[in-house]
């Protein structure tokens, strides 16, 4: 019982700070603040969430996307726009 409590109380805790982690993820990798969820709205709908059904973060698929990103996409803008200019 007391590790359901500890866990309930990290919740509280995270959905409190969600502001604060944030602002540390925008500064950490360079992403404007509106570019996140409402925060009001992302707390709420946490809230209702149970953490124990969330995934581990996977390093190695968080690269892939940000490779993805950075150059994937990068190259598809670029052969869209050659290929209105034609």
């Amino acid at each position: 019982m007391p590790s359901l409590l500890g866990r309930d109380s990290k919740k509280r805790e995270l959905i409190t700070n969600l502001s604060r982690a944030y602002e540390m993820i925008a500064r950490e990798h360079h992403i404007s603040l509106g570019d996140f969820p409402k925060l009001e709205r992302m707390q709420e709908t946490l809230a209702l969430q149970d953490f124990k059904t969330f995934s581990v973060l996977q390093p190695k698929l968080i690269k892939s996307v940000d490779d993805m990103l950075a150059n994937d996409i990068a190259k598809l803008m670029q052969m869209i726009s050659q290929v209105r200019n034609l």
